[in-house]
């Protein structure tokens, strides 16, 4: 097993939820390891751990301890698209990215989407799996219009891929898309 995934809890960090169903579904012998959030500050013990393990200090970090970089130490990739982007070579033979050229051009370019837009729905609905939100949910929606746009595009692109490719999942068969939409479901 040479592939390290460093997270977040996932009830909290979509990014670490995103890298994790994604390696748990086509490199299911993967290590994790889980490091303790206590705060974004720069000074905080997370960001100290992280700095050591990559360049930005978030999470998810991937190391693949077979490969290195050039100073030796285990190659780190460092932001999730990136990840999956790593994700896909490394399981060259698996159907992380759709085989069909269109479909693949679709989901990367959702995917990128979901990484770069959205802003409503990230600063409005952050990363929280554990309790009941409804009502707070209720609230937002109906005062942030905002809001309603992001859910209506997201909403809109997964009716067209499911229209098109007529499921299970998104593309057809499951792959990074679904991964990297799992925290919005």
């Amino acid at each position: 097993m040479t592939l390290e995934l460093i997270v977040r809890n996932y009830n909290y960090s979509s990014w670490s939820m995103r890298a994790g169903v994604l390696l748990r579904a086509f490199v299911p012998d993967f290590r994790e390891r889980m490091v303790h959030f206590v705060g974004f500050d720069a000074t905080s013990q997370f960001k100290a751990e992280m700095r050591e393990i990559s360049p930005t200090a978030t999470v998810p970090a991937l190391c693949d301890h077979a490969r290195t970089d050039s100073t030796g130490r285990p190659l780190v990739v460092w932001d999730t698209l990136a990840i999956v982007e790593y994700i896909a070579e490394y399981c060259a033979h698996s159907p992380v990215w759709p085989r069909d050229a269109i479909a693949r051009a679709q989901a990367r370019s959702l995917c990128a989407e979901m990484h770069s837009e959205f802003g409503h729905l990230r600063a409005r609905c952050p990363m929280n799996i554990g309790p009941d939100l409804g009502q707070q949910g209720a609230i937002l929606w109906r005062d942030h219009q905002g809001l309603r746009h992001d859910v209506a595009r997201i909403d809109a692109a997964w009716c067209d891929l499911w229209d098109r490719y007529k499921g299970p999942f998104l593309c057809g068969d499951f792959g990074a898309i679904d991964a990297y939409f799992s925290p919005v479901v």
